[in-house]
């Protein structure tokens, strides 16, 4: 068992967590539940996470009831998406019991172990992949929690190690990671996101200044030099701890040129990974350079990179339909949507036919990213959306987007491709529909993408399944 998980939270023996198939709060519940806790949940409806909790003999509720909490539990940890008239919420606070917000919980955690937090709007969960990947490789056996179920780890979100090194994916949303304490912290690249909670792109830059003042002196910050806010923040006043910088830059102490990284010390490392993607690349500099600051030689790491299957809905390919493969991936912002289908372009060759399904999340992202979101689909041959996902939006918000805005504005960034006999982009109105007309049309595409944070990502299976 790992000491220092048991030190974090070894008062509380029997834990209910409200919202247990959260990816990161599954993966807490896993970890207490392999160190002898008693664990109990509930959330809202079934998912895959669910499933998967249930057939490892954690109790949970699906529906939230009062009655879940069990009698003997003395800690109840909850999401952030969990409103305070939730009514395990009430029923915890009427019996006096010690509540902790599923931050708060990892944050007791980050105080016992030497914490690696890697943050960042995009690559986070690619990069904690990796890290943990290559730590486990040169025998650092460390503790890993990351937002996706990941293949190498028995294809789940956590690796509970024995070492005093925890690699945690450290969410910005709301806060969360200033919760945190880090000794090292990874930083991919700040694009302004969540702005239905932080109003501003310069709140949201703010929130990240935020979390690198919590590196103590003696910690490091693993930065992409490339990234002009992560620039402007670096040089925009002395930090006191280590800054050590990856990207392309003729500034960066790791330098990436195509599949060769450069270390500080002139040795080339090449890169070779099954996941395509520039991004992907640099994902891997920024684990190899945090790895190397640990002092581990990184033949090892390597050789566990170049057999890394990547994380689950990073661009999973979920099988083939005749010649066609289905692929399916959680970009939701613009610059992973642009990402993904680069990448897509690399994998399946410049000339392959490529259709996209992509359904947005959130109407206020849609809403404000609109002009962003229309540019994205330089790499798609066709794009189908079927709808936008509504989570946290307000009537407002749904008021000032819908799918026929987002399709117009992507028709007049990209016109109809020679040879094509429809506009790039078209509504689809609702998931069963964009299934038959996908299926009606397959066999024209190299690769069938669906993109999207929300329930899209059910499509893929059903693509496979229909045409069976």
């Amino acid at each position: 068992m790992s000491h220092q998980t048991l030190k974090a939270l070894e008062i509380y023996q029997n834990i209910h967590f409200i919202g247990i198939g959260g990816i990161g709060i599954s993966a807490l519940a896993r970890i207490l539940a392999k160190e002898g806790h008693q664990i109990s949940g509930s959330d809202q409806s079934s998912s895959k996470n669910t499933d998967l909790l249930a057939s490892e003999n954690i109790s949970l509720t699906i529906g939230h009831k009062a009655e879940n909490i069990p009698p003997q539990t003395d800690l109840v940890v909850y999401t952030t998406a969990i409103p305070s008239n939730n009514p395990e919420i009430i029923e915890a606070e009427k019996r006096g019991l010690k509540q902790l917000t599923y931050p708060q919980a990892i944050g007791l955690l980050t105080q016992k172990y030497r914490s690696i937090c890697i943050a960042g709007t995009h690559g986070k969960t690619t990069t904690t992949a990796m890290l943990g990947l290559m730590l486990e490789a040169v025998s650092a056996d460390p503790t890993v929690i990351v937002g996706s179920l990941i293949p190498e780890f028995d294809h789940k979100n956590e690796r509970l190690g024995n070492s005093p090194w925890l690699v945690l994916e450290s969410c910005e949303y709301k806060d969360a990671f200033l919760n945190y304490s880090p000794e090292i912290v990874v930083l991919t690249c700040i694009d302004p996101e969540h702005l239905d909670y932080f109003g501003t792109p310069e709140k949201y830059l703010q929130a990240f200044r935020n979390f690198l003042s919590k590196i103590p002196s003696n910690g490091a910050l693993i930065a992409n030099i490339d990234d002009s806010n992560i620039k402007k923040i670096i040089q925009e006043q002395q930090w006191n701890f280590s800054i050590i910088t990856y990207g392309e830059s003729s500034e960066a102490d790791f330098q990436l040129n195509n599949h060769q990284l450069t270390l500080p010390s002139k040795k080339v490392l090449e890169l070779s990974l099954l996941i395509p993607g520039h991004h992907n690349l640099m994902n891997a500099s920024a684990a190899l350079a945090t790895l190397i600051h640990l002092q581990h030689s990184p033949d090892q790491a390597l050789e566990a990179l170049k057999t890394f299957r990547g994380a689950a809905r990073r661009f999973e390919i979920k099988g083939q339909i005749g010649q066609t493969t289905i692929v399916d991936d959680y970009a939701h912002t613009p610059m992973e949507i642009q990402a993904t289908l680069q990448g897509a372009k690399e994998y399946f060759g410049p000339n392959s036919k490529i259709l996209v399904i992509f359904q947005p999340h959130q109407y206020s992202r849609t809403h404000y990213f609109l002009q962003e979101f229309s540019q994205s689909f330089q790499n798609a041959d066709q794009v189908f959306i079927p709808n936008i996902y509504r989570t946290r939006d307000t009537e407002e918000d749904v008021a000032k987007v819908n799918v026929d805005t987002l399709v117009e504005a992507i028709n007049q960034q990209h016109p109809i491709l020679p040879g094509a006999t429809a506009a790039r982009a078209s509504n689809t109105h609702n998931l069963p529909e964009t299934l038959e007309k996908t299926l009606s049309i397959a066999n024209q595409y190299n690769a069938i993408i669906t993109i999207g944070a929300g329930d899209i990502t059910t499509l893929s299976d059903q693509i496979i399944k229909t045409s069976q």
